[in-house]
């Protein structure tokens, strides 16, 4: 089968696998699904380039992944405390 086919299936399956851990996904999973391919450094800049275009967090290790998703949810739970709070303000006038 043609690489390029190949390379665009594996992206798919890399966006696929960052979106189901919340848009992040580490340098070392990228490159095991990337390792039947000839790839060089440059290659892999321009896949986390690419990724990052696409809103996807491209980390160094699993602790850092974990640690981004984390904050993420934090963010998350503040904005809808926030909400929440701005609703009761606005019940109570």
């Amino acid at each position: 089968m043609d690489n390029r086919i190949i390379f665009r299936e594996i992206l798919s399956d890399i966006k696929k696998t960052a979106d189901e851990a919340g848009n992040v996904i580490t340098q070392g999973e990228i490159r095991r699904l990337l390792e039947d391919l000839p790839l060089e450094e440059e290659h892999f800049r321009l896949i986390y380039d690419y990724l990052a275009e696409q809103d996807i967090r491209v980390v160094e290790s699993e602790e850092d992944a974990v640690e981004l998703v984390r904050e993420q949810e934090q963010k998350c739970l503040s904005m809808y405390l926030e909400e929440l709070t701005e609703l009761e303000s606005d019940e109570s006038e």
